[in-house]
């Protein structure tokens, strides 16, 4: 389990682990369309399945996430 307050990419992240979203960084149409989602700097979230293809809890919703080359999430383990 991390715990560090360097913000990592949120794939790195094991199941069962809260975080808190400190940077999206991607094209502006990618990073709108996760605020759209309810994934935004400061929101905070609990990793349901890590790794490459991620399933996010956020408000007692459960979303998938891909990591790309093109849009990167990083996070502040809690």
């Amino acid at each position: 389990m991390l715990k560090t307050e360097t913000p990592v990419p949120i794939q790195q992240l094991a199941a069962g682990q809260p975080a808190c979203v400190a940077c999206l960084n991607g094209a502006p149409n990618d990073v709108a369309r996760l605020a759209e989602m309810g994934i935004q700097r400061g929101t905070n979230l609990c990793v349901v399945r890590g790794g490459k293809t991620c399933i996010l809890q956020i408000d007692g919703c459960r979303m998938c996430v891909r990591a790309s080359d093109e849009m990167e999430i990083l996070v502040t383990p809690s």
